[in-house]
């Protein structure tokens, strides 16, 4: 065989394509075994020079393939490529070689032929070109590159690999039996980013990634050490870019020669999409999970039904559950099955798709609800298959009824506070009312309603106002809440509360305008009724208070007579029988008098006539004075009565001395009374003093009965005691501390308590007071340092 010859069959064997030739002089062809296969023959065939021409090209392709040779050797051209339509037909491509004689006679035509790719085998007849096949299209190849130098001597006919290297669409290259390239054709070169001066001198394995340099000099080394013919390995390269390509290597040793041929095919792409098929599926498939849909196909012809992965956990069977149509009809639950069966024949029969939501038993008796599609799939007019999804929409189905129930829940909120919803879309001019809206505004369910329409019900004059509302909620974009009246349809005159809010995009755009509308009519009328109800009532009471204010002297006077007479007789010396009568009487025109002052001081209070004055007083003095008036009292009792004033309370304040006066009479003397034992402390001590404000805590502490907490919120109620058997025994009106509490809150202040049950209580309470310039007078038998001493040592009554 020639140098030429096994070069040719050394590339029809790396690139797997058939090879033949043609000598123009002897008038013969030679061909290999793999290109007899590719024209249907069995190899071995025979085939003459007429055969061969017949059955490499259609005979549609023909004049373009015999156009396209005599082309080429009318303009000498060594080689060209072109696509041709076979007899099968089978599209190929062709690369070819003339070898000429030195007078620039062909010699020699021959070359390789390799099946084009699938896609390229269906493509639609273009215009004005054959059915099977395009133009074809001579293209000389560029001149090969130079050898490096001491390999091998460039070759002077164009039989050589150079030739051959040029016209290959994959990448190859000859190398030593070093490893070392030689040679390599410009699809190697581009397909490595490199040009040959890069790659000059470099080995196999210095072209491949550095995981899998070993690996591939390993292989490299054994072929060229075992004498062996060929090897087949798979590589990463490192591109000049610094990406990878992934190279199939074929390796057909020419031991003759001391070298190996090299086929390469880029495998980059393919395993990239391999790669991201399995991403996709394996993304398809976590999907399907997430969504919990599957998939399934029903073959009719073979009556074979298929479930996908999901399918199949849907139903609780195992991935490898083998179903049929029977079987599966039977997981719907029994009152679902007619239906199913239906839309399963009707898709047979008429290929009408179908849709549903029914429910599932599981194999575990897991009730399930699922969403069904089907689709017919046609051949030749006639449904052979059935193909779809399959959803388990259980939760789905539960969140519906969750909302079906809610929704129900809310429309009967609504009906039982008459309060209904709307939304209004302006681009659409399209106003939507729920169900309580148009019962409260007597608007037919089925009747057709505008926005203009709902504004007419409004009397005008709020009609107007409402407007306003309306257009500020556009124009600012603020929420709108506003009551105005309805005239329904039936004349009926309604109170609404209206609540009015835009809703925008994201560039705050006016999407809608949604509200409420409340009925509070009875609510209003309620109102009414209860305004009228207390002016009358404040008309009452304030002409009760103000009959016993103008009374307050008609009654105080008779009763001071009484008192002063009887102090009189009570000096004149009486006989002792007198004597207990006149304090009998004393002692109840007293009490009497004080009972009078308590309820006129609260119809006071209570017909807002309370009016405090402003003048400079002493704590002090009024503290000791106080003491001095109630100490027979608590030694007629027995008991302590203690007074503490802190010294660094100012001598002059500005208030009411009478009011104060007042307060702390009712709080010692409460504690006097209901006190059988131990002592009563009044304590004054400053809190704070910022410029000319000063705030002071008094406290007025007993060991007296105390009082149940329950009790406690109670004592402060006007004519309440603790209990009834308190007010049998200790009697009173339970007007005092009522009085005091509404006293201090003309102070700004409030009484507060601390008690234990048969411990005693003790009532404090924090008032500010003002600071004054103007010195209080020390009464005539008591000097200020011996009012302080008082304050300081406190006073005792037995």
């Amino acid at each position: 065989m020639s140098r030429s010859a096994k070069t040719l069959e050394h590339l029809a064997f790396l690139t797997g394509s058939g090879y033949w030739t043609y000598h123009f002089r002897q008038d013969y062809c030679t061909w290999s075994d793999n290109f007899l296969t590719l024209l249907g023959f069995e190899p071995g065939f025979s085939l003459s020079r007429t055969t061969l021409r017949t059955n490499l090209v259609s005979p549609s392709d023909l004049p373009l393939f015999q156009n396209a040779v005599e082309k080429a050797m009318a303009e000498g051209n060594s080689s060209f490529t072109c696509q041709l339509s076979t007899r099968y037909p089978l599209r190929m491509t062709l690369s070819l070689l003339l070898e000429y004689d030195p007078e620039g006679k062909p010699l020699i035509l021959a070359g390789l032929a390799t099946p084009c790719p699938q896609k390229e085998q269906t493509l639609p007849p273009q215009p004005g070109a054959s059915k099977l096949s395009p133009a074809v299209c001579p293209t000389p190849t560029a001149d090969p590159p130079s050898l490096p130098d001491g390999n091998l001597d460039s070759p002077s006919d164009p039989w050589d690999y150079h030739h051959l290297f040029a016209l290959s669409p994959e990448p190859v290259c000859l190398v030593n039996l070093a490893g070392e390239i030689l040679h390599a054709n410009p699809a190697f070169y581009s397909g490595l980013g490199r040009d040959s001066s890069q790659l000059q001198g470099k080995t196999l394995p210095e072209l491949v990634h550095p995981d899998d340099r070993v690996r591939v000099g390993n292989i490299v080394n054994a072929l060229f050490q075992s004498a062996r013919q060929e090897a087949h390995f798979q590589a990463r390269f490192e591109r000049r870019d610094g990406s990878e390509a992934i190279w199939s290597w074929n390796i057909s040793c020419d031991w003759d020669q001391k070298r190996a041929y090299c086929n390469i095919r880029d495998l980059t792409e393919q395993i990239a999409a391999r790669e991201k098929l399995v991403r996709s599926e394996t993304l398809l498939k976590k999907a399907q999970q997430i969504a919990q849909i599957g998939h399934w196909h029903l073959d009719l012809r073979h009556k074979r039904l298929e479930w996908s992965e999901e399918t199949c956990r849907i139903h609780g069977v195992p991935p490898d559950f083998v179903p049929d149509l029977e079987t599966a009809i039977n997981f719907y639950a029994e009152e679902c099955r007619a239906d199913i069966e239906k839309a399963v024949r009707k898709a047979i029969e008429d290929g009408t798709p179908y849709k549903h939501d029914l429910r599932i038993i599981t194999r575990q008796g897991e009730k399930k609800h699922v969403r069904g599609l089907g689709i017919p799939e046609y051949e030749n007019g006639v449904v052979v298959a059935l193909s779809g999804v399959f959803q388990d929409i259980t939760l789905e189905k539960e969140a519906e009824n969750r909302l079906k129930a809610s929704e129900a829940r809310l429309e009967e909120a609504q009906m039982l506070s008459k309060l209904g919803h709307w939304e209004y879309i302006p681009a659409q001019k399209c106003l939507t009312l729920s169900k309580g809206m148009r019962r409260i505004w007597e608007i037919g369910e089925d009747e057709k309603v505008t926005f203009k329409k709902l504004l007419a019900m409004v009397p005008l004059l709020e009609r107007d106002y409402l407007k306003r509302k309306l257009k500020s909620s556009l124009t600012e974009l603020k929420d709108v809440q506003h009551q105005h009246r309805v005239i329904t349809p039936s004349g009926q005159e309604k109170h609404m509360v209206v609540n009015i809010m835009a809703i925008t995009d994201s560039n705050r755009n006016i999407i809608s305008l949604r509200g409420t509308a409340q009925d509070i009519t009875e609510k209003v009328l309620g109102e009414e009724q209860l305004i009228r109800a207390k002016i009358q009532a404040e008309i009452a009471s304030k002409s009760k208070a103000e009959f016993l204010s103008m009374m307050s002297h008609e009654i105080r006077t008779p009763l001071n007579a009484v008192i002063g007479m009887t102090h009189i007789l009570q000096q004149e010396n009486p006989r002792e029988d007198q004597t207990d009568h006149l304090d009998v009487l004393r002692f109840s025109a007293e009490s009497l008098l004080n009972l009078i002052n308590d309820i006129l001081d609260f119809s006071k209070i209570e017909a807002g006539k309370l009016v405090l004055e402003h003048i400079p007083f002493s704590i002090s003095q009024l503290i000791n004075k106080l003491v001095s008036s109630l100490a027979l009292r608590a030694k007629e009792k027995g008991i302590e009565l203690n007074a503490n004033i802190a010294p660094d309370i100012p001598d002059s304040l500005i208030g009411d001395p009478n009011r104060f006066k007042q307060i702390l009479t009712n709080l010692i003397g409460n504690a006097i009374k209901f006190t059988e034992e131990g002592y009563v402390r009044i304590q004054a001590y400053m809190l704070s003093l910022q410029d000319t404000m000063v705030r002071l805590r008094f406290e007025v502490e007993d060991t007296g009965i105390g009082i149940e907490p329950a009790q406690q919120a109670e004592i402060f109620r006007s004519f309440t005691q603790a209990s009834s058997d308190t007010t049998r025994k200790y009697g009173g009106t339970g007007l005092g501390l009522a009085i005091t509490k509404k006293m201090l809150e003309a102070f700004d202040s409030q009484i507060k308590l601390q008690s234990e049950p048969g411990r005693g209580s003790v009532f404090y309470f924090d008032i500010d007071l003002q600071i004054s310039k103007i010195e209080v007078e020390t009464s005539r038998d008591q000097s200020p340092a011996a009012a302080k001493s008082l304050s300081l040592n406190g006073t005792r009554v037995l």
